[in-house]
């Protein structure tokens, strides 16, 4: 089972803000996309399908053993503060 400290938690979210952020003009294109154009219509559908098929698969993926690096969200966090610069 995975176990996620305080830290890895406000890190979290700290990256994902950032992250969306960052890419929301292409988040908003996108969605507004999948409403007025036809076809990119069965987008919408594309986030339920992969949260049907992570539910489904929950007691596997849970199952895997976390080993986690900081290295990756070192190069998102700089990425994020280069699109600042």
């Amino acid at each position: 089972m995975w176990k996620f400290s305080l830290y890895d938690l406000i890190s979290l979210v700290l990256v994902t803000g950032g992250l969306i952020y960052v890419g929301y003009d292409g988040l908003d294109r996108m969605v507004d996309n999948w409403f007025t154009r036809e076809e990119y219509s069965h987008g919408s559908l594309i986030p339920a399908i992969s949260a049907f098929l992570i539910w489904q698969k929950w007691d596997v993926i849970s199952k895997i053993p976390s080993e986690s690096s900081s290295l990756g969200a070192t190069v998102v966090v700089l990425g994020i503060v280069t699109f600042f610069l």
